[in-house]
């Protein structure tokens, strides 16, 4: 039987890493990047190196990333 393979999420080892990542992945989809970086700054306290906390460092990065590339929206018209 081969070995146990590395695609198990570190996340599963640890429920509140788990919580901490999908509350960032949460808050980067509502655009909210201050309480995402909140979020993963303390999933990065448990483990910076576990892989779903990598991913979402780097989700967060890549959203603020292209929320600042974006043009900003026209003010709403006013009749």
């Amino acid at each position: 039987m081969p070995p146990a393979t590395a695609a198990a999420p570190t996340q599963n080892r640890d429920p509140h890493l788990a919580r901490l990542v999908a509350a960032a992945r949460n808050a980067i989809r509502r655009l909210d990047f201050t309480t995402a970086e909140r979020e993963v700054a303390e999933a990065e306290k448990i483990d910076a190196k576990a892989e779903s906390v990598v991913e979402v460092r780097a989700e967060l990065k890549a959203a603020e990333e292209k929320a600042k590339a974006a043009p900003a929206p026209p003010p709403p018209r006013r009749n």
